[in-house]
Formats: structure tokens, sequence, C-alpha cells
């Protein structure tokens, strides 16, 4: 429920009108887009929202074409090496309109981490757990603006997750 509240706070802008098209897989927009997606619709009723939900590799055609708004990776670069992150960060950035948003959120290590959250993101999955330059490094490269965003308190679990906002 954070993390909704979180991506809906940075989309928040009062007085925006016009539309805004959004690609997401249809596991991501079943659990997670209902909620964040209604409360953006009743704060700002003059943007009129078009989600394209399909299967990730339907939605690539839209990547293709550089006509999306907003693209989200939610718990994908702390899987992919350095060169598979710069191959998304890349793809990201032509699936976006100009002024498109790519943002990421994955685990991350930070100096000053608990021994349980730094144990926890070592057990993960995703050989690919990276401290803030690891993430940034890449997205610069292909992102004139990332906006860096550290949190502990998403989950009741230690744990620390990185929120990129390209």
């Amino acid at each position: 429920i954070q993390l909704q509240h979180e991506v809906y706070s940075r989309l928040k802008e009062p007085e925006a009108e016009g539309e805004i098209r959004l690609g997401t897989p249809e596991d991501f927009a079943t659990h997670y887009l209902p909620d964040v997606l209604a409360a953006f619709r009743r704060s700002h009723p003059r943007i009129q929202l078009n989600v394209a939900c399909d299967l990730t590799l339907n939605l690539l055609d839209g990547f293709n074409q550089g006509k999306f708004d907003l693209v989200l990776a939610i718990g994908v670069v702390h899987h992919l090496d350095d060169e598979q992150a710069c191959t998304l960060f890349r793809t990201a950035q032509q699936a976006l309109k100009p002024g498109g948003r790519f943002i990421t959120f994955d685990g991350c290590f930070t100096p000053n981490q608990s021994p349980i959250a730094r144990r926890i993101l070592q057990w993960d999955r995703g050989r690919f757990v990276r401290d803030e330059a690891g993430y940034t490094r890449p997205a610069r490269r292909f992102f004139p603006s990332v906006k860096v965003d550290i949190r502990s308190d998403f989950i009741r679990i230690p744990n620390t997750h990185i929120i990129l906002d390209c």
C-alpha cells in the first residue's frame, strides 16, 4: 500500500490536464494499480488515463514506438547484470514520449544499513542488488535527470529500497 502511495505522490500535479498513456504488465496492474489510478483520477479529473494492460511481450510494440508517458520497473533491475540493466534503461528511454518518466524500485545496499536488512538483500534471488551508485550509473547514461529516494519504511521487516525517477 505504501508503494502505491509513493507512486501516486510522484505523479501528483494538481493542475495537470491532458492524457497519460501507461503500459503495464497484467500482474502489476491487477495487484497495485487499481487504488493508485482511482486516487489519481479523483485528484486529476482533467487527465484522461489510457492504460495498456497486457503481457510484457505484447507491450513491446508500444515500447518500440516511444508512445508511453510512464514506464515502471518494479523489482526488475536487481535481477539484471550491468549490461542488461543498460539495455533496460535504453529500452525505457526509447519507449517514452518526450518528457516521459521511468521509475524503478529495487532493493539497495547502503553504508549504515542494519545487518538484518543487508542479509535479507544478500539472500534475494536477484543476484545484482547494488548500492546507490550501482543503480544510478546505468540510469544516468540514458537519462539526464535521475532523482534518487532510498527508503527503509515500505515493509515491516528490515529492508532498504531505492526508487529511481528518471
